[in-house]
């Protein structure tokens, strides 16, 4: 029974991201092809407010648990290939909280080029984001690290309560990135982070009898 209501779980996830993406591939099909010509965006406004919803984006949905698929990539490939491509964006990563393993980050990647860098992305997207209500965060901002381009966020209503969403751009020589990050769920990656470290601690402290039991 178990085996069956994850099948379900599994094939309902797979329609709503299929949905995502056949919603982005009816945009970007009516885009300008000179924008394409020039190095910028092909991006529509209504794909672009797609990429990071209180409940998900084309790379997944929050909060859905980890699949055997996904847990099975290898920590040096864990993007695979959107289809179709999103604008630049060719391959997306979803990151899971550390012990239940459910989404809290959603990644996308696109190739770096001469005119597609983490700032020109983030230059390039800022006038769509303020458009759809997301909120530029100052570069002292504690919401994010220091050195992202970008840097938005935006209080929402999800299906597990109020929360707030995160968006920025990252890149490097070879690729660029388009971060989504629900905070509820990054926050409860970050306390499963710290307790697992606190029982690690606890273990190494106790004598070997005790440490047993401490489990």
């Amino acid at each position: 029974m178990r085996r069956l209501i994850n099948l379900g779980q599994n094939a309902a996830q797979s329609v709503v991201i299929s949905a995502f993406s056949m919603l982005a591939g009816a945009f970007i099909l009516s885009a300008p092809a000179q924008a394409e010509a020039t190095g910028r965006l092909t991006l529509d406004h209504h794909v672009f407010e797609q990429f990071c919803t209180p409940e998900g984006g084309y790379a997944g949905i929050f909060g859905t648990a980890e699949t055997a698929a996904q847990a099975a990539l290898s920590y040096e490939n864990k993007s695979i290939p959107l289809s179709p491509a999103i604008g630049p964006f060719l391959h997306s990563e979803t990151w899971f909280t550390q012990q239940s393993r459910v989404v809290h980050t959603l990644r996308y990647e696109a190739p770096a080029s001469d005119t597609l860098n983490a700032a020109s992305l983030a230059e390039q997207l800022a006038p769509m984001a303020k458009a759809a209500g997301w909120n530029q965060l100052s570069t002292q901002s504690s919401d994010l690290p220091a050195g992202y381009h970008g840097r938005w966020s935006k209080d929402v209503e999800s299906s597990d309560g109020p929360t707030r969403l995160l968006l920025f751009t990252d890149g490097g020589l070879e690729s660029v990135s388009l971060y989504c990050v629900r905070a509820d769920l990054k926050k409860r990656d970050y306390d499963e982070v710290i307790a697992a470290l606190n029982r690690t601690r606890t273990r190494q402290t106790l004598a070997p009898s005790d440490a047993k039991a401490a489990e």
